[in-house]
């Protein structure tokens, strides 16, 4: 569950937030009902998905936020959140991530975390353990 960060220009990092796993029985990572609401707030706002979720996590981490004002029509159903990180946010949400002194926790569990304590959903994050194969060598 590893967050894929790319550079983009303008100091941004593009991260793909998986809500559910890419496994077979594919369980959600965080509450069902996120996304939808996300999805609510957006359209409530006249905005867009990103903008909402980034305003969230810019509140969290006291960061300051302009939104883009894009107007996009979210799909509720999407397993995966597109977020364009500001660099100011990233490193905060990563410096939080870092202070609750757990390796095994991911920028990916610090922005689902974030997510879900705004709605009042409970989060927790998987456990990550070593595979079969790691683990018999």
């Amino acid at each position: 569950m590893a967050i894929l960060l790319t550079v983009t220009e303008g100091d941004y990092f593009d991260a793909f937030v998986r809500l559910r796993s890419k496994g077979a029985d594919r369980p959600w990572l965080v509450p069902s009902e996120l996304r939808p609401r996300l999805v609510a707030d957006a359209a409530t706002r006249g905005s867009n998905l990103t903008d909402v979720a980034l305003e969230i996590l810019a509140a969290s981490c006291g960061v300051a936020f302009a939104p883009n004002g894009r107007k996009t029509t979210p799909k509720a159903d999407d397993d995966v959140i597109l977020l364009r990180l500001p660099w100011d946010l990233y490193i905060a949400l990563d410096s939080r991530r870092r202070r609750a002194g757990s390796r095994r926790y991911s920028l990916q569990d610090e922005i689902r975390a974030a997510l879900c304590e705004h709605y009042g959903l409970r989060y927790s994050p998987l456990r990550r353990t070593r595979s079969p194969r790691a683990a018999a060598a």
